[in-house]
């Protein structure tokens, strides 16, 4: 018999322990992680993990067309429709801001954090992208590519190219630092 418990605080902390099981199989830590999250996932997959290492120990952290505030989005969404226009604020503070990228992007060091983002991008503005960036600490980059759409970067070949050179030098170079 297969129990199944529900409720989404059970099963978050099912997700996060699954994680970082995955991520650490021994107690001894990974040799190389790479994180590369798109869109709404942000780079957040270890935005409320109690387990430090799980937000520190990757190689590399990615974040493509990301938003840096649940919040700060929703306002954003609902000034762009004349009927939600007058009610941008009240509305957005429904929305939760306890997971934004922006407030934890600085904790993630020294690993090396690279920001894409579109210039076209129809769905999320640069500016948030800009944003993760200034919050992230260093090592960090902002690529702003020309590739029109939302989460449509790595469409390009010269921007996959890129990723795997840049790849290649920040884990050789997290992987020395160890």
């Amino acid at each position: 018999m297969v129990r199944r418990r529900t409720g989404s605080r059970w099963r978050s902390q099912g997700r996060l322990r699954g994680a970082r099981e995955a991520l650490f199989p021994s107690r001894d830590g990974p040799d190389r992680v790479v994180v590369l999250a798109r869109a709404s996932a942000g780079p957040s997959p270890f935005t409320r993990s109690p387990d430090r290492r799980a937000r520190t120990a990757s190689g590399f952290s990615s974040s493509e067309s990301a938003f840096s505030s649940y919040r700060r989005i929703a306002r954003e969404k609902l000034d762009s429709f004349w009927l939600t226009w007058p009610f941008q604020y009240p509305l957005s503070w429904t929305v939760s801001d306890s997971y934004r990228a922006e407030q934890w992007i600085g904790q993630v060091t020294p690993v090396p954090v690279l920001i894409l983002h579109g210039m076209n991008d129809p769905v999320v503005p640069t500016h948030h992208g800009r944003r993760l960036f200034e919050a992230a600490r260093e090592p960090k980059q902002f690529w702003l590519t020309a590739t029109p759409g939302h989460i449509m970067s790595f469409a390009d070949g010269k921007v996959r190219g890129q990723l795997a050179a840049f790849l290649r030098t920040a884990l050789t170079v997290t992987a020395r630092e160890r």
